[in-house]
């Protein structure tokens, strides 16, 4: 999913260079799938880690303690610690964790890429223009050059 949405933020030079073409709608087409789906992915995550974290310990909470004997009763207390202490996590084999934060971090991330790609592009159409500048500036003052030595040549010419 990164890679496609790496693929379709390159297209943006493409359109800035050449113009919209189908290739390029359909690769903002992916983008907007692919951004979506991660949000749903990661909005699922925090919803189901805020469910089995709060919500949990709330159930837990609710319980009758007195009931119970205290071994559970002690059980049921370090067990709540525990969940205070080390909240669940979902993430991805320990690589990122999945949550809202990871949609946030991939917009950054994709706004960031999109940024330093138009500065390379400004940077290669500024030397293009400054290339393209240069060779009109020469080709002007080589005809005018040119034309000033053949008006030099012409003139003894003339007076003879």
């Amino acid at each position: 999913m990164y890679f496609t949405l790496e693929l379709a933020v390159r297209s943006v030079s493409e359109v800035l260079e050449h113009g919209l073409s189908y290739k390029e709608m359909g690769l903002f087409v992916i983008v907007g799938y692919c951004m979506t789906l991660l949000f749903i992915i990661c909005n699922e995550a925090y919803h189901a880690t805020r469910k089995v974290g709060h919500e949990f310990q709330v159930r837990l909470l609710n319980v009758n303690l007195g009931s119970i004997d205290r071994n559970t009763q002690r059980e049921v207390e370090m067990f709540l610690v525990a969940i205070a202490k080390n909240p669940p996590i979902m993430n991805l084999d320990g690589f990122a964790n999945i949550n809202r934060e990871l949609f946030t971090a991939n917009i950054s991330f994709m706004s960031t890429y999109l940024i330093v790609l138009m500065q390379f592009k400004l940077t290669l159409l500024r030397q293009g223009a400054r290339k393209m500048l240069k060779t009109i500036v020469m080709a002007v003052f080589n005809s005018t050059t040119t034309l000033a030595d053949d008006d030099e040549e012409e003139e003894p010419d003339v007076g003879q």
